[in-house]
């Protein structure tokens, strides 16, 4: 790859969606805790509420419901009322949402996808069991959802398997790098299920 030198890279604007090197140095962070993370598949947004706003506007038409927790991430309700999107909220204890109340939510609203913090959870700090990650997954499967995973502090539970592991070919998943390294890093990555997805986002 060719290589910039002095002030040449900052004259410019940079690649959207993240240079083919920072790619790749992303997937190779994110394959620590998601084994099969691909360059191919990863873009890099400025900060996850950009990468929030995009997804909606690709995923979603207004109208459409988003599943979430009870309490949820305050930047996706901004997104959703600007976009015309509808958001219910799914039942949750102190171990996060409940797969028996995901599943009659969407028997009942027919939504399109499910937004979750499955990791120290904002603004509760629930971390979902292994357990229920796999009923979740498998729910998500079931119903055909668009599972966007906000994994802003994941990097700060390493034990905890991020759902895009469990559910790749769903997973829209989001990684901070301004919550778990330094907030002046407003860096996020954002994992689709495949390239076509990618290039779409």
């Amino acid at each position: 790859l060719k290589k910039e030198n002095g002030l040449s890279a900052y004259l410019n604007y940079r690649e959207m969606g993240g240079s083919e090197d920072e790619r790749h140095a992303a997937a190779a962070w994110l394959r620590a805790r998601i084994p099969d993370a691909a360059a191919d598949r990863l873009l890099i947004c400025p900060g996850t509420q950009t990468a929030i706003l995009a997804l909606l506007m690709t995923l979603t038409a207004p109208g459409d419901v988003i599943l979430t927790e009870t309490l949820t991430y305050p930047g996706l309700k901004a997104a959703a009322a600007y976009l015309g999107v509808g958001l219910v909220g799914v039942a949750m204890d102190a171990n996060g949402i409940l797969p028996d109340a995901l599943e009659q939510a969407c028997v009942r609203h027919a939504p399109k996808a499910l937004y979750l913090v499955p990791t120290i959870h904002n603004p509760t700090t629930a971390t979902l069991p292994p357990d229920r990650r796999r009923a979740i997954s498998a729910i998500v499967a079931k119903h055909g959802l668009h599972l966007l995973e906000d994994d802003a502090y994941g990097a700060l539970d390493p034990g905890a398997v991020p759902l895009a592991a469990l559910a790749p070919e769903q997973t829209y998943h989001m990684a901070s790098l301004s919550k778990c390294i330094a907030p002046g890093l407003r860096v996020s990555l954002l994992l689709t299920p495949s390239r076509a997805q990618a290039a779409a986002a």
